[in-house]
């Protein structure tokens, strides 16, 4: 995930370094700061991702069938990535349809702003689905300790992916991003694929007509 996150991140700055509007960059990383909830008590620890992102856990059926302390602290490094990058965090099913809708709909709320559920989901034996800016380092709580009073976390996501390590080893290999990390054969889900096509025709459409 580190990987593929600098991977898009630097392309985004490539992209605004090579625009010829001088306050591009600026606006946007403005509005990825006005994501952030105002008052949230973490606003000054949140780096934003410069456009909205969705970290997406899928294969959520099989997940669920792991040992509880690993799925504890995997959910809390995805919460603490998610969070530290404004970005929203949703487990999912392809298997479940009400899965499958609920990221639509998200997906949809991002692309085009429609409305999408804002009540989240923290327990980490549900399906996660946390909203920017609706989670928190405090509620994040510690990562060493499954001791819910704990509540000495990490303070950067370097700590975290020790963390993580520790308990999920990385097998090291040279990792090539393609150049688009979405048609990655490594990370096939059918139904979010479908529906990511779908959404980019939308897309597409509503260009179209914002141009016509």
């Amino acid at each position: 995930m580190e990987t593929l996150l600098n991977a898009i991140k630097n392309r985004i700055d490539n992209v605004l370094n090579e625009s010829n509007d001088p306050n591009l960059k600026k606006s946007l990383y403005q509005l990825a700061r006005n994501r952030i909830p105002e008052g949230h008590e973490d606003s000054s620890s949140i780096d934003p991702f410069p456009v909205p992102l969705l970290i997406i856990g899928s294969k959520y059926d099989i997940f669920q069938s792991e040992e509880f302390e690993k799925r504890k602290i995997l959910c809390k490094c995805l919460r603490y990535v998610a969070h530290s990058k404004s970005a929203s965090l949703q487990f999912v099913s392809s298997k479940s349809e009400a899965h499958v809708i609920k990221i639509r709909v998200s997906i949809s709320s991002m692309v085009f702003g429609t409305p999408c559920s804002k009540t989240a989901v923290l327990d980490h034996n549900k399906p996660l689905y946390i909203s920017c800016g609706a989670d928190s380092f405090e509620s994040i709580g510690s990562l060493t300790s499954l001791n819910v009073e704990n509540k000495s976390g990490p303070k950067s996501l370097m700590e975290v992916k020790k963390i993580f390590t520790s308990y999920f080893p990385q097998v090291e290999e040279k990792n090539v991003i393609p150049d688009d990390p979405a048609n990655d054969p490594n990370f096939r889900e059918p139904d979010i694929d479908n529906m990511r096509v779908q959404k980019k025709k939308e897309l597409f459409e509503y260009k179209k007509q914002k141009m016509a």
